[in-house]
């Protein structure tokens, strides 16, 4: 099945005005085709959501003796936490520009999306997977390299997969339903996946699952979202003329329309709110583990809690 990306007239017709455009309703996608590109979405929920138990991995657990599992310090964490996330948000705008100038036989977002998911699946798995049991200079420089290229594949895959869905189709409706299901699959089912993560980790120790990291590479995903679609995107053949502008590098060209978004009034708060959202976010999910385990589970339980 071969999907085909189709574009709208410059000017929609009157005729069904009142909701739609005529020219933005129509089926193009089967039902098969839909929900295999939103699948992809999973992963895009999932991975982000197991890390609400990293720290607890790598230095909150409790052995069966009651001895502790620590693999690096808290400090070490911190600051390989902070320097992925600081670098990952330079790469953003990277990533973006060149993805948007791709041309290939394959179109300008499947190669990212293709190349990238397998590199996903493998930094994910040593994000989990410490070279040694006790606190090693190792262990850090895994997790730095392995949380860097996380953050960065991610990039790759994610932002290429999320701008290929206007390509795939011109339909509105279809449009709509795809993000539907991209929802529930993304920010239902992953993220619920997700913070299951304990559960899934039980399931590989008891040999449930098909592999010990099943739970692990299951980032691979979104690579087979993009099998049934086919990008056509084609460039203008005559681009309109612009003033020359001064020879900058692709890093410098990236981060300057990265800098332009900032000459959006609107976008200054809004990023404030994200921020602020997104710190009492994870940090509500990073102490719940601790929260369950150190204070919950110290007190035995009565027949009141019951």
């Amino acid at each position: 099945m071969i999907v085909k990306e189709h574009h709208l007239p410059s000017e929609p017709t009157m005729e069904g005005a009142a909701s739609l455009p005529e020219a933005t309703k129509g089926k193009k996608l089967s039902l098969f085709q839909q929900l295999s590109y939103s699948l992809g979405n999973f992963g895009v929920g999932y991975g982000p959501a197991t890390f609400a138990f990293l720290a607890y991995f790598y230095y909150g657990r409790e052995t069966a003796d009651g001895g502790k599992t620590i693999y690096i310090s808290i400090t070490t964490f911190s600051i390989i936490w902070f320097l992925c996330n600081a670098i990952n948000g330079i790469t953003d705008p990277i990533v973006g520009y060149l993805s948007d100038r791709t041309r290939s036989r394959l179109g300008r977002r499947k190669p990212w999306i293709i190349i990238g998911s397998p590199l996903l699946a493998l930094s994910y798995f040593f994000i989990w997977t410490p070279p040694t049991e006790t606190p090693s200079f190792t262990n850090g420089l895994v997790l730095f390299l392995a949380l860097l290229g996380f953050w960065f594949f991610f990039t790759v895959v994610v932002a290429p997969y999320l701008s290929l869905l206007p390509e795939i189709t011109p339909f509105d409706n279809e449009r709509v339903r795809i993000s539907a299901l991209m929802s529930m699959f993304g920010d239902v089912l992953g993220t619920l996946a997700g913070n299951l993560l304990p559960v899934f980790v039980a399931l590989a120790a008891a040999g449930w699952l098909f592999c010990s990291g099943g739970y692990q590479v299951i980032l691979v995903l979104p690579i087979f979202s993009v099998l049934f679609v086919k990008e056509t995107y084609k460039p203008p053949e005559k681009p309109p003329e612009k003033p020359p502008e001064p020879r900058r590098g692709t890093v410098r060209k990236a981060l300057a329309e990265f800098g332009s978004t900032f000459k959006n009034k609107a976008f200054k708060p809004y990023l404030i709110g994200v921020f602020f959202y997104r710190m009492a976010i994870m940090i509500t999910l990073t102490l719940t583990p601790f929260v369950a385990t150190k204070i919950l589970a110290a007190y035995p339980v009565t027949s009141v809690d019951l």
